[in-house]
């Protein structure tokens, strides 16, 4: 074996022993234990007691080997339906009601009065049972939609990861606004709402974390993790991605009902140097560039 190909050898053995992980969507279990084990693992998540998914999320994870075509060629089929029925209603016994799970969005104007209502509501309404409203709506939506579970979640939830310090804060959330054709649905508040709700109520009502540690937690933390050496911080020669906020102000004005809503305290936005917002109003300027 030469001396560049043990090299290079030894770095493979490197990356495959010592590959970063970062966990999206996870409540911090056995990451101290795995960092204990030498393995660099942190975890991401966003503060609200409620989550969203597309709604097929709510079948079991079977029905979807092979796909989302493979899942709505199963659901069709009443026998399949019957063994969802029979495995489902063991986990909705075990607390999962199906009055938590509301349509966020639907694609099909005919099914658009469904937003906002929960999958319970419209079973008790149509007479039906609630895995067929769910397997109907997947079938005339060609396997499209969102849903919230509400309350899937508990308070002590968001205190715990915030105070972790091997935990950072996303938004898992879309591009939309307030206004046509971009305003879709009833969609999580977390899409307006994410970075202000921490600001304004853990840091300054709730007191959960420091000012400085939300900003460590939202900015550089999250571009160390992935190896963005140019964002994320104020420093000469970095690209400037600057939010001015007022910390007294800055709170989330979106809600569950009524989430088209953008939050207020935000005083000037800039992205890569540009100027996007002013005054809290968008300059047009659209100056993102992909990383």
């Amino acid at each position: 074996m030469t001396i560049d190909s043990l090299l290079y050898a030894l770095i493979g053995l490197y990356h495959t022993l010592w590959i970063p992980v970062e966990i999206a969507h996870h409540d911090g279990t056995g990451i101290q234990e795995a960092q204990a084990r030498g393995i660099d693992v942190t975890y991401d998540a966003y503060a609200y007691i409620a989550g969203s998914s597309i709604l097929g999320a709510v079948l079991p994870v079977w029905t979807y080997e092979d796909g989302v075509k493979a899942m709505l060629e199963r659901i069709v089929d009443s026998k399949i339906r019957d063994k969802i029925k029979k495995e489902l209603k063991k986990r909705v016994s075990a607390g999962n009601d199906w009055n938590t799970v509301v349509i966020a969005y639907l694609s099909n104007e005919k099914n658009k009065q469904y937003e906002g209502r929960s999958i319970g509501e419209i079973a008790r309404v149509e007479k039906s049972d609630p895995i067929d409203v769910v397997c109907n709506l997947l079938l005339e939506e060609k396997g499209k939609g969102m849903c919230i579970f509400r309350n899937s979640r508990n308070e002590c939830y968001v205190f715990n990861n915030l105070r972790d310090p091997n935990n950072y804060i996303m938004s898992d959330g879309w591009g939309i606004a307030p206004y046509a054709p971009i305003r879709k649905g009833l969609p999580h508040p977390r899409a307006y709402g994410a970075f202000p709700r921490v600001l304004g109520r853990y840091v300054r009502e709730c007191r959960t974390i420091s000012l400085q540690e939300a900003i460590r937690k939202m900015t550089w933390g999250p571009a160390q993790k992935l190896g963005i050496t140019d964002r994320g911080l104020l420093r000469e020669s970095l690209w400037a991605d600057i939010t001015i906020f007022n910390p007294a102000t800055i709170c989330d004005k979106a809600t569950f009902d009524d989430p088209h809503q953008y939050p207020v305290g935000v005083e000037h936005v800039l992205v890569n140097g540009q100027i996007t917002i002013q005054k809290g109003e968008h300059t047009e300027v659209r100056a993102g560039k992909i990383i």
